[in-house]
């Protein structure tokens, strides 16, 4: 592990100039990412400052190049004090490093960084100033010997990426800035078309993505974060709304064929974008329908049917197939996709679609009205029967538990009570989903926790449930819920509805698959590009993370489809550097979270309408309307277009 010279990062600085490298203490600088790919930086420089680990290292050649790649990649142009600034920085700084400075230079460059910092419209003027103000300050020396002793520096050339706090929440590393600025501008196909070169099911996620990136928005360390979901839905119905299709098209045809299993997010994704690189693609679902858990686990209130049905055509029409009712390891085996049916990759993106058991009394005793969440979920989603009862309890806190509880009002339950074993404030579901929950109904029941099913006469009465209190937190870093002895109660109810997790079923492998499982029975894959310990199969998606996000799925599945074409094109399959970029940049924490931020207040979050609880309980008609097209372009105004430029030396 290299040894960390000397570091300035959210105002602490680490200083050990002064010690032989061999006495600096092996201890990590905060959030610094000591391995790019296979290389250990020799120093990073970013929005916050800049971190040393070679002593050889020239402050102002590293300065030199850092505002040399801002010119390329970050400056708008937008505003005068950035786009001037900052060239005219560049340009002094090339100018010292050819020897030809000035001590004048030195000054002038003090009074820039602050002029730009101070008076940027953006944060990418605002803040590239900072490791230049940072290393005038404890570097100083460097720059006058410099001007003092003017000789041409040796140059150097950073690794450069261009990032965003929203874009790194986001696990699909979507440039969610530019698509912003776009709707601003009232470009919306422009902004769909930024979206869909990394979400292709852009009006999915515009309803149901659980919108990581808005809990890395610093707007909302100011008032609130901006609608970054609402805004991609409103681009994706703008193109809805006007008849108009995106009009893509399988690329000129290459040699190779991919069976894709899981017709999911993940293998969705894979398959779109190896199509439009020119490969034949067939995906192989189990179920009568495209989409995984969009199609049999989300409920139609929140993602319409013919929305998520519009999407998946839309990959269709670059020339994927996609093959139903076909479940592999029943209909024919893993090995039979390369034997019989010919292909030369397989991508493997099956989702988690098997329960986690409660570990109660009775779960595994075949009582009516007893029935697991994820079958609950998929018999009325695929709209195939299902007893409805009066009295319902649905188990779990998470978001296929609040999918039940609203589906189960809809479906005639009269009275709909949700139990979980610890209190609100721990509950993981979406809070959007909470707050739904209780507007249309649900009642909660907060730490408690089920023991045994109450039945007569192979029917269930009721369900025994346990009190508890939250003691020390476990692994989650959640209190962890404890039992209170003696504290036994029944609820009554004729339905049982446990949604306390999911898992995958990898049995379709069969034994010669030559996968590695792990003991979560997972597969082991590389988690940027999904390569798996079978060079000709990978992986991506539930499969391999565990029950994770519809946006994760997908982004894996469009990452793996990059690696499946190196290995079809025989090149060596690795990730690409803007994948590594974008790795490493979620360990460099570019949202921070105590960021002190000087912003004027009052420019509130738009909100849009939405069904009236009492009428929204009586359909699974969308609950949530779309931003009309003005509170959009007000909404996109909130964005403080949050660039951030890193500069990797390596």
């Amino acid at each position: 592990m290299p040894k960390v010279v000397f570091s300035v990062w959210h105002d602490t600085v680490v200083d050990n100039r002064t010690k032989r490298l061999d006495e600096i203490a092996d201890v990590p600088a905060k959030d610094f990412p000591y391995v790019v790919g296979n290389n250990e930086p020799r120093a990073f420089v970013g929005w916050d400052g800049f971190i040393v680990c070679d002593p050889s290292v020239n402050m102002v050649e590293l300065l030199r190049a850092y505002f040399a790649d801002v010119q390329g990649v970050a400056s708008c142009g937008q505003c005068f004090p950035c786009r001037v600034g900052t060239r005219v920085v560049a340009e002094i700084l090339k100018r010292i490093v050819n020897g030809r400075g000035t001590s004048e230079d030195i000054a002038k460059l003090e009074n820039l960084a602050k002029h730009i910092k101070s008076n940027s419209k953006c944060q990418v003027g605002q803040t590239t100033p900072v490791p230049l103000a940072l290393a005038l300050e404890h570097y100083r020396e460097e720059f006058v010997k410099q001007v003092e002793s003017p000789k041409k520096i040796e140059r150097v050339k950073l690794v450069s990426h261009l990032t965003a706090p929203c874009t790194q929440g986001c696990p699909a590393h979507l440039d969610i800035p530019r698509y912003v600025e776009y709707i601003k501008n009232y470009r919306f196909l422009d902004s769909l078309e930024v979206i869909r070169s990394r979400e292709i099911l852009a009006g999915c996620l515009g309803r149901v993505c659980v919108r990581p990136c808005e809990f890395h928005c610093r707007r909302g360390l100011v008032d609130e974060p901006i609608g970054i979901r609402p805004l991609k839905r409103h681009v994706a119905d703008y193109e809805v709304f006007h008849n108009l299709v995106p009009g893509y098209r399988q690329g000129p045809k290459r040699s190779g064929k991919v069976a894709i299993v899981g017709a999911g997010p993940a293998g969705l994704a894979c398959g779109h974008r190896l199509a439009r690189f020119g490969y034949d693609v067939t995906i192989y679902e189990a179920l009568p329908v495209a989409g995984g858990m969009g199609a049999v686990g989300i409920p139609a209130y929140r993602l319409p049917r013919d929305i998520l049905n519009r999407e998946i055509d839309i990959i269709k029409e670059t020339g994927v197939k996609i093959v139903y009712n076909t479940r592999i390891g029943k209909n024919f085996s893993f090995d039979d996709l390369f034997d019989k049916e010919r292909a030369d990759v397989v991508f493997v993106g099956v989702g988690a679609h098997l329960p986690q058991s409660m570990g109660v009394e009775g779960e595994d005793k075949g009582y009516e009205g007893f029935v697991w969440g994820v079958d609950y979920l998929r018999e009325l989603n695929l709209g195939r029967p299902i007893r409805a009862g009066e009295k319902l309890v649905v188990v779990g806190g998470g978001n296929v538990a609040m999918d039940c509880v609203r589906c189960s009002l809809r479906y005639g339950f009269k009275e709909v009570n949700l139990v979980y074993r610890r209190s609100r404030a721990e509950m993981p579901a979406d809070q959007e989903e909470i707050k739904a929950a209780e507007e249309e109904g649900v009642n909660f029941n907060f730490l408690v926790n089920p023991t045994r099913l109450v039945t007569n006469d192979g029917k269930v009465v009721g369900v025994e449930l346990i009190k508890m209190e939250l003691g020390e937190p476990d692994a989650s870093g959640r209190r962890r819920p404890v039992p209170k002895a003696g504290s036994e109660f029944v609820m009554e109810c004729d339905t049982v509805i446990p949604a306390i997790g999911q898992r995958c079923d990898l049995s379709f492998l069969g034994e010669s698959s030559g996968l590695k499982i792990s003991r979560h029975n997972t597969i082991e894959a590389d988690p940027i590009i999904g390569k798996t310990s079978r060079q000709n199969v990978f992986a991506g998606g539930d499969c391999v993370t565990g029950p994770a996000t519809f946006v994760e799925a997908l982004a894996i599945g469009n990452r793996s489809a990059t690696a499946i074409d190196k290995y079809l094109s025989g090149k060596t399959v690795e990730p690409d550097e803007l994948d590594v970029l974008e790795y490493v940049m979620t360990k460099v924490k570019v949202y921070w979270d105590k960021e002190p931020i000087k912003a004027v207040r009052g420019l509130t979050r738009r909100t849009f309408a939405h069904l009236d609880p009492k009428e929204s309980i009586k359909t699974f008609d969308e609950v949530e309307n779309v931003y009309l097209t003005r509170d959009a372009v007000l909404e996109a105004r909130r964005c403080f277009r949050c660039y951030r430029v890193a500069g990797f030396l390596m």
